[in-house]
């Protein structure tokens, strides 16, 4: 989150090379329109009177901010922790009408992957899901596949190669979310989410 009138981080200078020095597969940044620094926390003395010089000054109040904020926040943590596909089409959906904020997005919340246990997408297939020790990948395509397996940082895992089947050990992996991406011919063939 970034406020458009934030002098103490600008966006430019801050929030903006954070995201685009992330290497999460899913990520989004959302600016709030006439949002400040200081709004986005409970009300503080020194930050008011070191935000009193900036220009631009907020445009919306503090309620109005933090409003924003909730509205965006809520259903991003119910859907990343809770793996709740409602939440995330709810997110996905108001993220592009709201006239409230800007954001730059890059990710892909909810696939068929996402809603069943045993999926298939072109023709790649990830099971169990959830799991706890082992994740099988299997492909109807006799290509040469590359899966990667990033953590919820985007920090990369596990890349291997494979051509019709290949199991991924996870059972060190802590309890959480991970990213799975499977190319072919370095085109994506598919990506999803594993719930451990």
């Amino acid at each position: 989150f970034s406020g458009a009138n934030d002098c103490v981080t600008p966006p430019a200078v801050h929030q903006i090379p954070m995201y685009n020095s992330s290497m999460a597969n899913c990520k989004t940044l959302i600016t709030i329109n006439g949002g400040s620094h200081c709004q986005m926390a409970n009300s503080n003395f020194f930050c008011n009177l070191g935000e009193g010089s900036c220009s631009p000054q907020a445009t919306i109040s503090r309620a109005t901010q933090q409003s924003v904020i909730t509205s965006y926040l809520l259903p991003w943590l119910n859907f990343q922790l809770k793996n709740d596909c409602t939440q995330g089409t709810v997110f996905d959906n108001q993220i592009v009408i709201d006239t409230a904020i800007a954001f730059q997005k890059n990710c892909i919340q909810c696939t068929a992957l996402d809603l069943e246990q045993h999926a298939t997408s072109n023709g790649i297939t990830v099971y169990p899901n959830p799991t706890i020790d082992y994740v099988t990948i299997e492909s109807q395509n006799a290509a040469e596949h590359l899966v990667q397996l990033y953590d919820a940082h985007g920090r990369l895992l596990i890349t291997k190669a494979f051509t019709q089947s290949v199991s991924l050990d996870v059972s060190d992996f802590q309890k959480g979310i991970y990213f799975y991406q499977i190319l072919q011919s370095e085109q994506v063939m598919a990506s999803g989410k594993i719930m451990k």
